[in-house]
C-alpha cells in the first residue's frame, strides 16, 4: 500500500495558509507574497523589492504506507525589513504548526536566516528557512481527539505527544473437562489500558488532577476516577465518556529538555 503524494496541492495548502494569515492581522495586511514549488524564481518576471518570494523545496519521501514528505520554504524576505519578514513567517509557523487538514499533518521549525543583508532584486534582503514535514496518512487509523471531561461535565482538549494503548483479555483455557489432545480457550474478562506522554501544562485541570494523584499527601487519590473522550479517525469505535483509573504516573525533566508527563489509566 503506497500512499499517494500531490505535491500541487501542498503548495495550493501552504499558500492558502499565507493567505489566511495574512487577512487575519492587519500588521501583514500590506505584505505581498508569492508562494510556488522550485520553479518560482525560474519562471517570474517581478523584482518587486516589498514582495515576499516563498519556494517550497521538496526532499524524498517514503510512500509505504503513509508518506513523510520533508520540505523547506526558502524565503527571499522584504527589502531591508528582516524584522517584519521574520515576524511573518513565525506567526505562519505558530498558527499552523501541527495542523492537520484532511489526511494531512504539518509540522514547522521555527525560521533561520541563512543569510543577511545580501543583494537580491536591486536591495538589500534576508534569506530565511522554514524545514517542514507533511504526513499523509491515507484511510490510516489516527487518534483523532483527545479530551478529559471534569466533574461538572466539561471538556478539555489534551494535546498529547504520544498515544499506546493495550486491550488484554484473560483466557481460560480448559473451562471444563477436556478429553481431547488440545484445551480450546474461552474468554473470562477483557481489560484496557493505555499509555500518554504530553506536556505538563500547568493551566490545564487534566495536569492539576494527575498532580494532585501523585503528590497531594493530605488526602488519599488511588480511587480517583479520570473520565476521557477518545476519538480515533475513520473508526466508530471509540471510548465516549470511558472512565478510567490512573495505574501510574511519571513526571521527568532536566536541563535542556521540556519537562514531560507519562501517564498509565486502566479501565
Amino acid at each position: 500500500m503506497n500512499a499517494r503524494i500531490d505535491y500541487k496541492s501542498i503548495v495550493d495548502l501552504i499558500r492558502q495558509e499565507f493567505i489566511v494569515l495574512q487577512r487575519s492581522d492587519d500588521k501583514f495586511s500590506e505584505i505581498l507574497f508569492d508562494v510556488e514549488d522550485e520553479r518560482l524564481l525560474a519562471k517570474n518576471k517581478d523584482r518587486d523589492p516589498k514582495r515576499l518570494y516563498i519556494q517550497i523545496k521538496f526532499g524524498a519521501a517514503n510512500t509505504f504506507g503513509q508518506a513523510s514528505v520533508p520540505f523547506s520554504l526558502e524565503t527571499i524576505g522584504i527589502n531591508q525589513d528582516t524584522e517584519l519578514t521574520q515576524e511573518f513567517l513565525e506567526s505562519f509557523v505558530n498558527t499552523y504548526n501541527t495542523v492537520t487538514v484532511g489526511n494531512a499533518q504539518q509540522f514547522f521549525l521555527t525560521p533561520v536566516v541563512s543569510q543577511n543583508n545580501i543583494p537580491i532584486y536591486e536591495g538589500y534582503r534576508s534569506l530565511f528557512i522554514i524545514s517542514g514535514t507533511v504526513i499523509i496518512l491515507p484511510d490510516l487509523i489516527a487518534i483523532d481527539s483527545f479530551q478529559y471531561i471534569n466533574e461538572d461535565n466539561e471538556t478539555e482538549d489534551i494535546e498529547i505527544i504520544a498515544f499506546n494503548d493495550v486491550a488484554e483479555a484473560s483466557l481460560n483455557p480448559q473451562p471444563y473437562p477436556n478429553t481431547g489432545g488440545r484445551a480450546k480457550s474461552y474468554g473470562s474478562f477483557m481489560t484496557n489500558a493505555f499509555t500518554i506522554t504530553l506536556y505538563p501544562d500547568a493551566n490545564k485541570e487534566f495536569v492539576q488532577k494527575l498532580f494532585a494523584w501523585k503528590y497531594d499527601k493530605t488526602r488519599s487519590h488511588q480511587n480517583d476516577t479520570f473520565k476521557m473522550n477518545i476519538v480515533f479517525k475513520d473508526t466508530e469505535y471509540n471510548m465516549n465518556a470511558w472512565e478510567f483509573k490512573c495505574r501510574s504516573c511519571e513526571f521527568a525533566w532536566k536541563i535542556g529538555e521540556s519537562p514531560a508527563i507519562t501517564a498509565t489509566f486502566t479501565l
